[in-house]
């Protein structure tokens, strides 16, 4: 049920250790290593607002360019270019 309210952000004591924490997954199946993977990076992408990262993370998904572009809105409910923070 991926939605901002099943998302939150633990801050860490440095960027690198803050965290991504999402809640209520719903049905779970195993992935392999670089599905996994590519998933993580997907959403580390949506919310450090990183481009390249979502649409290289998408296109091993097998995402198209045009629909990763509106997965932030999405998720975020925010758009790919806006400067408000989550």
């Amino acid at each position: 049920d991926p939605h901002p309210g099943n998302l939150l952000v633990e801050i860490g004591k440095t960027a690198a250790e803050t965290r991504l924490v999402i809640l209520d997954h719903g049905l779970y199946c195993n992935l392999s290593k670089k599905r996994r993977l590519a998933m993580c990076s997907l959403w580390q992408g949506m919310v450090l607002q990183d481009d390249v990262l979502l649409l290289s993370s998408a296109a091993i998904l097998g995402i198209d360019p045009s629909t990763a572009e509106l997965l932030p809105i999405y998720f975020t409910n925010r758009s790919r270019s806006t400067k408000a923070g989550l």
